[in-house]
């Protein structure tokens, strides 16, 4: 056996491995649902229909077909690298003027802006065959094509907002067998980028730069970004006094056999060491269609609470229940949000308030990039980068100019910086729309996301700012 597939079999053997033993340690838990990382064993080609020659100009028909070879189940890749997510597929390759005349390809950095495939094999264990299984993909640079077992399954364009592939509901699906996911990365920018240039004067790169997860719950589970907190404070003399926890959920029910499935909702505040601090008084029963959704909504009062702030940026956790009714005990699922207790308002005389105090905002622009790593920055240099701004002064960041990756949020929200959270580009139609709606549906819970910004600068939002009749029709 060669070096190559010597490795190329440990990687598969760890990846099942590591699907078996989540899904046998669930039996024992009291919720189906897990989650895997999914950012292991990918191969990877830079090219269309082979690997792109150092000075070759990227092709203008990048179109690689309904059914192209690469996304077949028998492909051959073994000239293909190996690689781990999240991953820069251009940032690898040297500069090249021939390849990127002019101007430069990629903001300025003359590396050419070829398009990306990517290849995994994963078996799926058989006692997830009932259950709700898919993909999550918190971002992919940039239109991106999904093909399992050789059918195409999902386009996505965007390439800072997340993606979800269902993969239980695929006709294609294979469970104690292998399975093949290919996809096709054209990291053209798109918008005002071409295939000779960046849309900014950054470097924006290509590929699945992002983390994936791979994710299995019960057929009644909670949505994607389907659980939300925020709070109100009662203060006396600058001090918090009370809060009420407002929380909603959205339960979706994928259970086909019965038209309806009747749940219990409940609703926890936990503290960091784990005490449930606060809770709903009762469960909530709730009826839900088959293949439909419910909302169900509660609250929780807390005296004295410990508010979020830079000095002390405090995190409670806020988990949604989902049990069956008739069996008190099984629960069917479970999910959480962190949440950050505090107040914010603006005035147009005195700026910006947290938490009833005027706070003076001192921060940074950090663009979705970092040296020899590219767009996929590893999670220690992201918090490197915080921390640096924390030790001279800085107390918050601008996204610019694009949706973050979610760690970077996470670790804004543990060091008390507050960020302005931007969108990449804003035009009156239903596609920026309906970006913007996926950055706040993914960001809202953060107690350190303060504003919301459209897009980078003036006129970035398209003609004469008519953003507003989409919004309202969405």
């Amino acid at each position: 056996m060669s070096r190559r597939h010597y490795y190329k079999a440990l990687f598969l053997c760890i990846v099942q491995f590591q699907l078996v033993v989540v899904a046998s340690q669930q039996v024992q838990q009291p919720s189906p649902r897990a989650q895997v990382s999914f950012d292991f064993g990918w191969w990877h080609r830079t090219g269309l229909t082979r690997w792109a020659l150092p000075d070759e100009e990227p092709p203008q028909d990048v179109n690689p077909g309904l059914f192209p070879p690469e996304s077949a189940m028998n492909y051959n890749d073994s000239s293909w690298i190996l690689v781990t997510l999240p991953h820069d597929g251009l940032i690898a390759s040297a500069p090249s003027e021939k390849a990127c005349p002019d101007d430069g390809c990629s903001g300025k950095s003359y590396i050419p802006r070829h398009v990306l495939w990517y290849r995994k094999k994963f078996t799926l264990p058989l006692d997830w065959k009932d259950s709700a299984i898919w993909l999550d993909f918190e971002g992919s640079f940039r239109n991106t094509t999904v093909w399992i077992n050789g059918h195409i399954v999902s386009n996505h364009v965007c390439g800072y907002t997340p993606f979800r592939i269902r993969l239980d509901t695929l006709d294609t699906i294979q469970f104690d067998s292998p399975n093949i996911i290919a996809i096709f990365v054209d990291p053209d920018n798109g918008d005002q980028g071409a295939r000779t240039h960046a849309s900014g004067w950054w470097y924006e790169g290509g590929g699945l730069y992002r983390n994936v997860h791979l994710v299995r719950a019960n057929k009644i589970h909670v949505l994607q970004d389907g659980l939300f907190a925020y709070s109100n404070v009662t203060f006396t003399t600058r001090k918090a006094i009370e809060a009420t926890v407002h929380v909603r959920a959205s339960i979706y029910n994928g259970i086909t056999n019965s038209p309806r499935t009747t749940v219990c909702v409940s609703f926890q505040l936990v503290e960091p060491d784990g005490t449930v601090i606060a809770s709903t008084t009762d469960r909530k029963r709730q009826s839900i269609a088959a293949d439909g959704s419910a909302k169900i909504i509660g609250e929780m009062k807390l005296k004295d609470p410990t508010l979020w702030n830079p000095s002390n940026p405090f995190l409670y956790t806020v988990t949604v229940h989902v049990e069956d009714c008739e069996h008190t005990g099984i629960i069917i699922d479970n999910y959480s949000v962190v949440h950050g207790i505090r107040t914010i308002h603006y005035t147009a005389n005195h700026g910006f308030f947290l938490n009833q105090q005027h706070f003076k905002v001192r921060g940074f622009c950090d663009h979705n990039n970092f040296a020899v790593v590219g767009m996929a920055v590893p999670d220690r240099i992201n918090l490197f980068r915080a921390q640096a701004l924390r030790s001279i002064g800085g107390n918050a960041r601008r996204t610019s100019h694009n949706p973050p990756s979610p760690i970077v949020l996470d670790i804004y929200d543990r060091l008390g910086t507050v960020v302005m959270d931007e969108n990449r580009l804003f035009d009156d139609n239903k596609e920026y729309v309906n970006n913007m709606r996926a950055l706040v549906m993914r960001d809202r819970n953060h107690p350190s996301v303060i504003i919301w910004s459209f897009c980078n600068e003036g006129d970035c939002e398209g003609e004469n700012q008519k953003g507003g009749p989409a919004f309202q029709e969405t």
